[in-house]
């Protein structure tokens, strides 16, 4: 008798399913990482708007920097190309105020910063400069650097001059009467003389920086101080916010930032949308069924309650498509921008603002339920086939005789 080959159409089993959605992802990744630097991208990166908003967004961020670096208020680093931060600053502002105890005050100091391990740390503070009002951030700030600038109104940004200076910088900024009474003393009679740590406070600071010593009270009075240097930096800050020329060149980073983001941002989406038409409209049409390459390559099928598999169907999988796969955009957006791309906001609703990690959110948690779905009820539909009544079935190759 004659033999006849058929297929057996059984339920795919979830594991075969959760497969084929995995490299079904894999593909539109892959996809899309490869039209965004074939594609897309040089054809972003050599659009002349594009590349005059970059080169102007670099210009306004030099400014920027010079500005803040002028002030006092950062420190740059050109071999790096780091700016400093407020820890930095602080650990800088306590060794120079301890050397300048040390150094200025001896007949204070000495003694006592010696029992303690001071002449141990000899070559390192001699690398040290003696605090003052020139090479101190905050003091150079307010008593020569603010002194007579203009906000964006055209007003002073503080009232104060040569004559008033010092005055201002101790009763005002590092408040000396008050919660500066806790860390400093300071001369009366000659407010352009620096002031200088407590005694008890310069030694706490010189053991638990220096020392590496971890005692509560040492700690205590470190992030006490430390909290004092934060809010005095922050205030300073503000002010040069405040300083018309910062104020615009701030102004135009950002919306040069938003805008070349947002465009790159949308170079991708683009990407993504153009893979998944792809491998999920245009290659399923070259298969009878309609097939995608990952439902090919396990030799499976997805039809309908009739064992069709119709356009419609074949539609509506392009559509759900989009959402299930846009969490890879997770990974991709990571390749080419960063995690600056996942917080670039893209939509406003009323109060609500949208970006891309919305989205990917979603499509995460709807991905969460489809899996849950497939698990719990094991009949091979996951979310998607419940709604549009499909199920997954595996061809099975058999005999007949």
């Amino acid at each position: 008798m004659k033999k006849t080959l058929d297929f057996e159409k059984i339920p795919a089993r979830s594991l075969i399913i959760f497969y084929i959605n995995v490299i079904e992802s894999l593909f539109i990744l892959i996809g899309t990482i490869i039209l965004f630097y074939v594609v897309a991208r040089p054809i972003l990166f050599y659009a002349t708007p594009y590349l005059n908003d970059i080169n102007l967004k670099e210009k306004s961020g030099n400014e920027l920097t010079d500005i803040l670096v002028e002030s006092n208020l950062a420190e740059y680093d050109k071999k790096t190309n780091v700016l400093s931060t407020v820890d930095s600053l602080y650990s800088s502002f306590v060794y120079k105020n301890i050397k300048y105890c040390y150094e200025s005050y001896k007949d204070i100091y000495k003694e006592n910063l010696d029992e303690y391990g001071y002449e141990t740390k000899l070559d390192f503070f001699n690398s040290v400069e003696e605090i003052n009002y020139q090479n101190d951030n905050l003091g150079y700030f307010y008593t020569e650097y603010i002194i007579g600038k203009l906000d964006v109104n055209g007003d002073l940004i503080i009232n104060i001059d040569d004559s008033n200076k010092y005055n201002y910088f101790i009763y005002e900024v590092l408040d000396i009467d008050e919660e500066g009474n806790k860390f400093f003393e300071y001369d009366k009679n000659d407010l352009s003389i620096y002031p200088h740590l407590k005694l008890d406070v310069c030694r706490y600071l010189f053991q638990y920086h220096l020392m590496d010593v971890r005692y509560s009270t040492l700690r205590d009075t470190d992030n006490e101080f430390y909290n004092y240097f934060k809010d005095r930096y922050k205030e300073a800050g503000n002010y040069l916010l405040m300083y018309s020329d910062y104020e615009e060149n701030l102004s135009l980073y950002n919306n040069l930032y938003d805008k070349t983001e947002l465009n790159l941002l949308s170079t991708s989406i683009l990407s993504y949308i153009g893979s998944l038409f792809i491998f999920s409209f245009i290659i399923p049409l070259c298969f009878k069924d309609k097939e995608t390459l990952s439902l090919k390559l396990f030799k499976c099928k997805k039809l309908n309650k009739k064992d069709k598999a119709t356009y419609l169907n074949y539609f509506l999988d392009g559509l759900k498509s989009f959402l299930y796969n846009f969490y890879t955009l997770l990974f991709s957006l990571f390749i080419f921008g960063g995690t600056n791309l996942l917080n670039i906001h893209f939509l406003e609703i009323g109060v609500f603002t949208f970006n891309s990690l919305h989205i990917i959110l979603l499509s995460l948690i709807v991905n969460m339920i489809s899996l849950l779905i497939l698990l719990i009820k094991k009949n091979s539909q996951g979310l998607f086939s419940l709604i549009t009544k499909t199920k997954y079935f595996e061809n099975i190759l058999i005999k007949k005789i």
